[in-house]
């Protein structure tokens, strides 16, 4: 696993642990989008209607039709 696979698995860790703080959860996701290698994930994260199980979930948002 890569440094940045390590930081996305880190970055749904932790957005499973604020799924039911919105607030805290979106003010997370605004953080981690301003990093450009990590604005998609938190795109889909925020559009995402439950939380994150694995860290395959980036993979599958983008599989997913928009």
């Amino acid at each position: 696993m890569n440094e940045t696979e390590q930081l996305q698995s880190l970055i749904i860790h932790i957005a499973q642990k604020l799924w039911t703080d919105k607030y805290a959860l979106h003010k997370f996701l605004e953080v981690v989008a301003r990093n450009d290698a990590f604005t998609e994930l938190a795109d889909a994260l925020q559009r995402a209607n439950t939380p994150p199980t694995t860290a395959a979930f980036l993979s599958r948002q983008r599989k997913s039709p928009a």
